[in-house]
């Protein structure tokens, strides 16, 4: 059976085309997306490079310890790019498929909101499929929402593996009371839907508690938690940590999010949504 390190080196080779020389699996073993389980002072050479590596660290700067800092393909990925569109009516299958989808539909939930809302007919249309075979979604949701989210999971062809909660503080790092949404009760936070989809995988295949369902070998689980306490920014606007999480979840995978405003915008990321100004692509793949 393979090791972690063993499964990472083939996840890259596989994305970039090209066998890794022995020093560009070293260093694969070494940087990539695996967190140190000791204090870095304590850890021997010996210890780390090794063929079944014990301490590993993790780095942002992988690609320039690799030498790809200079390969045009993996610097458009690593640039943001942006479209301003309708998702309603966009060819989202004019762009290709992603390893890694994140969704902040605005949903109609009944109060008044400062921008315009989609139906649950127009949430239901949506071609979400034609973005991915296989891979991950996280659909932010709240209110009535979160039941509609569950459905459109499904009827979009993902299993709901897991779920974010979002716990909202203010400047005070105190929760949020007063004046925010909620019709019985003052929400003080916000979950997040994890879906995933693969052909292997059918509707039947409910996950039950403990269920592990195979990811593919670019994707590594357990880089974050379930809860984020982060604080209040603009309307709608979701904490930074989540791109973090999927950031270190798929190294070099490519990444959509729909529905998003210019504050989404952000390096290795595709935003789409029609309050974006303008386009901005730098990638020959779109």
């Amino acid at each position: 059976m393979r090791t972690d390190a063993e499964v990472a080196s083939a996840a890259i080779a596989k994305r970039y085309l090209r066998p890794l020389t022995a020093k560009e699996v070293t260093l694969a073993r070494l940087f990539l997306h695996f967190e140190l389980e000791k204090d870095v002072n304590t850890v021997k050479d010996s210890q780390i490079i090794d063929d079944t590596p014990k301490y590993l660290l993790y780095s942002q700067d992988w690609l320039r310890l690799l030498g790809w800092e200079k390969i045009e393909s993996l610097k458009s990925q690593r640039e943001a790019q942006w479209i301003s569109c309708d998702l309603r009516t966009f060819d989202l299958s004019s762009i290709g498929e992603f390893d890694v989808i994140v969704a902040d539909p605005p949903w109609d939930i009944h109060m008044s909101l400062p921008y315009g809302t989609l139906s649950d007919e127009q949430m239901y249309a949506l071609q979400i499929p034609q973005l991915q075979k296989q891979g991950l979604l996280f659909l932010w949701v709240t209110g009535r929402a979160m039941e509609l989210g569950r459905a459109l999971l499904k009827h979009w062809g993902y299993l709901r593996m897991d779920e974010l909660v979002w716990i909202k503080i203010n400047q005070l790092h105190r929760l949020i009371r007063t004046g925010r949404t909620g019709h019985w009760l003052n929400h003080t936070k916000e979950h997040c839907l994890v879906g995933y989809k693969s052909p292997s995988l059918s509707q039947t295949d409910a996950p039950t508690p403990g269920m592990y369902l195979p990811l593919p070998e670019s994707m590594h689980p357990g880089l974050g938690n379930d809860v984020i306490v982060a604080p209040v920014r603009d309307t709608s606007r979701k904490p930074d940590e989540l791109y973090t999480m999927i950031e270190k979840m798929c190294p070099g995978g490519r990444f959509i999010e729909l529905f998003g405003r210019q504050h989404n915008v952000r390096p290795k990321w595709l935003t789409l949504g029609n309050q974006l100004q303008g386009n901005h692509l730098v990638s020959d793949r779109l």
